[in-house]
């Protein structure tokens, strides 16, 4: 048997069904071919997009990237930078401290550091407004335990470029990685045996 309501719209919905096989659900609409649209979509521009606050570009073309990890915990280091070392070819600088990430800063040249918040002889905060003051426009990425908008708020007043909470998942920090222009687009950031390894990883002594 078949059943149709009253058109609407200059549709028509049906159904048609028989016992013991099923039914079949029809929904018919007239739609109107539209020109495509000649108006151009720009999107307006985030900080985090500006070169300035990055370091301008896709700066990977070539080479490995240069990153600094600075932590106390030894652990967080190296947890930190194998999940680095998965996503794409680098070249890992560890430093215990913020002290020790801002003389690393003003002797070598880095494409992001990620910085943690809570350390001894000068934490993550103090470090990045020194490294700002220095001048310096490399990417500092804030990564902290303390999730609070006003944490995130003051990383970010200390001249933070983001923000990452622990523990960082590996998505997290490949699409971080992206939005700095660190990674090609077509990184994936999967989990294989085929993913470039880091070629070097030095400690700040």
């Amino acid at each position: 048997r078949r059943w149709s309501p009253g058109r609407k719209h200059g549709g028509s919905i049906g159904v048609a069904a028989e016992l013991g096989q099923g039914s079949i659900f029809v929904i018919r609409l007239p739609l109107a071919v539209v020109a495509a649209a000649s108006t151009k979509v720009v999107p307006m521009p985030r900080p985090e997009d500006d070169d300035s606050a990055r370091g301008g570009g896709d700066v990977v073309e070539g080479r490995p990237v240069r990153a600094l990890v600075v932590d106390d915990a030894p652990s967080n280091r190296m947890l930190f930078s194998l999940q680095l070392k998965k996503l794409a070819d680098f070249h890992i600088t560890q430093a215990e401290d913020g002290a020790k990430a801002v003389a690393a800063v003003a002797a070598a040249p880095f494409d992001v550091v990620f910085m943690d918040c809570v350390m001894p002889n000068m934490n993550g905060l103090q470090a990045t407004r020194a490294i700002r003051a220095s001048g310096a426009t490399v990417p500092v990425v804030g990564v902290t335990g303390n999730a609070l908008d006003d944490d995130v708020h003051e990383f970010r007043q200390a001249g933070a470029t983001t923000v990452l909470s622990k523990p960082v998942a590996k998505a997290t920090l490949h699409a971080q990685l992206l939005d700095l222009g660190l990674l090609p687009r077509s990184a994936q950031g999967d989990d294989d045996d085929d993913a470039p390894k880091a070629r070097r990883l030095d400690v700040v002594p």
